[in-house]
């Protein structure tokens, strides 16, 4: 505020302005106008409301003097006035250009409601059908997985299964850890492993598999081990490849069926021969036919089935040899050339009188005729050989597999190794040698201990020949 002689100016906040005292006398006012000032321009004046009829109180203006020269004293800072009363709203301005520069992005809002379902589509047409999937590897059904190791002796690691040998056709036993590949204990699960049940070793990579029968079984501590015998397989297995092990249990053994009549035996004996004691139902053939004993004796000439006098006091027929056709049949096609068929032939001696060590020979006529090989020829032989005492008490069987070469004159047994198939006494040996001198071959038999027997020998001869 200035100070000029004795005028005052006075800078006062007003409510309203009117032009004149009609227009301040029409102003519109509430109670909350109360105290609340007007300045009328016509005359300068200050209006107070002071009652809402409106009544009006002045108490500053009128005519407006020279304004005095500035005071060059500083006068005191008056108090603050009171905030005055909130202006009018003035009109709306133009809407301002669009910013240039980008604000910051503003938080999320408030997800909305969800809205109602709309209502359901039509079904759509049915897909074409897809290709069909790779056919799966076979099921083991009940099993533990394992890994392969391919080591052969025990103990096999943890989670792992080995064999003794490499070749799985000659596997005997199969070692399995009490622990299998997922760390599962299974010491319980293999004791109930035993004679008799089955144990299939799967692969997991392929179809490749090994089967075995168990014949024994043994808890070794963190392992067991299982005595097998090979059963099959498909393949094999590579080190450290996962594979399952799946059992098979037997099942239980049923009773003992009640025991069925005792047949009646009709042992036999092949080609009749002379001085042998024969039993009633004996059967034997001779000449073609075939013949069953009806009364016990010792042989000879007179009872010869078929030929001797008294032949049907001691036999009866069993098979009769049928007759030769009246018409012969027109001859038939030669047929192709076929692969030449084995020789055979048969050598034997009866009533070999075994009493001491003396090697006996073998011949085509039981009593000298040979099997002779001719120069620069080589056979191949299998002989099957059986010895008979009379009454067929005591027997004997082998089996010899050789090769005899007769190389320019000179006759050699290359090789021929017995197989014994049934003796009643061990001390008879059989043999395969060459008599070079009658460019021949010869089966022979001996005893070498043991009892002295009387035995009709015979043997088979099977040849392969080749000449070169």
């Amino acid at each position: 505020m200035g100070r000029h002689e004795d005028q005052i100016e006075v800078h006062v906040v007003h409510r309203w302005t009117h032009a004149d005292t009609a227009a301040r006398a029409a102003q519109s006012v509430v109670t909350g106008d109360i105290g609340k000032v007007s300045w009328q321009t016509d005359d300068s004046s200050l209006w107070w409301l002071s009652d809402t009829g409106p009544d009006w109180i002045q108490f500053a203006g009128g005519d407006k003097g020279d304004t005095g020269a500035d005071s060059t004293v500083q006068g005191d800072t008056g108090d603050d006035g009171g905030v005055g009363a909130t202006g009018v709203d003035g009109p709306q301005g133009d809407t301002g250009a669009d910013s240039t520069v980008q604000g910051d992005t503003g938080d999320d809002g408030l997800q909305g409601a969800t809205g109602a379902d709309g209502p359901q589509g039509d079904t759509g047409d049915t897909g074409a059908q897809g290709d069909q999937g790779d056919t799966g590897s076979d099921g083991v059904g009940y099993s533990f997985v394992y890994e392969f190791d391919t080591g052969l002796v025990a103990p096999p690691g943890s989670g792992e299964i080995r064999f003794d040998n490499a070749t799985i056709s000659s596997v005997t036993t199969v070692w399995v850890h009490d622990t299998d590949r997922d760390s599962n204990d299974l010491d319980l699960n293999l004791d109930d492993f035993g004679a008799g049940d089955h144990i299939k070793i799967v692969s997991e990579v392929d179809t490749d598999f090994a089967t075995f029968e168990i014949t024994s079984a043994s808890d070794d501590g963190v392992y067991h081990t299982f005595n097998v015998t090979y059963i099959g397989n498909g393949g094999g297995f590579a080190d450290a490849e996962n594979i399952s092990l799946a059992p098979a249990f037997s099942g239980l053994i049923g009773d003992t069926g009640t025991s069925g009549d005792t047949g009646t035996e009709y042992p036999w004996l092949g080609q009749w021969l002379i001085s042998v004691a024969y039993v009633v139902n004996d059967t034997v053939h001779n000449d073609g036919s075939g013949y069953i004993c009806i009364s016990d004796h010792t042989s000879s000439a007179s009872d010869e089935p078929g030929v001797g006098g008294s032949w049907t006091t001691f036999w009866d027929i069993l098979v009769e040899k049928g007759d030769t056709g009246a018409t012969q049949g027109d001859t038939g096609d030669q047929g192709d050339t076929g692969v030449p068929a084995p020789l055979v032939y048969e050598v034997f001696r009866n009533i070999a009188v075994h009493t001491d060590t003396t090697w006996f020979s073998l011949f085509t006529d039981g009593a000298s005729g040979q099997l002779l090989i001719a120069s620069n020829e080589a056979w191949t032989v299998k002989v099957l050989v059986i010895g008979l005492t009379s009454g067929a008490a005591e027997r004997w069987a082998y089996e010899l597999n050789g090769m005899v070469v007769n190389d320019g004159g000179t006759t050699t047994v290359v090789s021929g190794t017995p197989t014994n198939i049934s003796e009643s006494d061990a001390a008879y040996d059989v043999q395969l040698v060459a008599d070079d001198t009658n460019d021949a071959i010869e089966v022979q038999v001996r005893r070498s201990g043991g009892s002295d027997f009387d035995i009709n020998w015979r043997a088979t001869v099977i040849s392969a020949e080749e000449s070169y």
